[in-house]
């Protein structure tokens, strides 16, 4: 599943909807902090609860999300629940 938001490419390296069967053991986020607004959908989402608002801000004032500790699965659900399309997951396939 691709996406494009502001010609940036968005949810190019998810799970494709099949489930755990689909899913990494390991994974990543990357925040566009710029686009970031504090919301919080993302932290709720993540089933693994890796995510954190973080304490810097970014130039709006705002304090993006953050990857705080190991155990993303790369499940996409932050990606998803985001409304601001600011982040992307990638899977580590091992």
């Amino acid at each position: 599943m691709v996406q494009t938001v502001d010609g940036r490419i968005i949810f190019s390296n998810l799970f494709c909807g099949r489930g755990a069967q689909a899913m990494a053991k390991k994974g990543r986020i990357e925040v566009f902090e710029q686009f970031c607004k504090s919301c919080g959908l993302c932290v709720a989402a993540c089933p693994v609860k890796v995510l954190r608002i973080s304490e810097k801000t970014n130039a709006k004032g705002y304090r993006p999300v953050e990857q705080f500790k190991e155990g993303c699965v790369g499940c996409g659900m932050c990606a998803m629940t985001c409304p601001d399309a600011a982040i992307e997951v990638f899977k580590i396939e091992e």
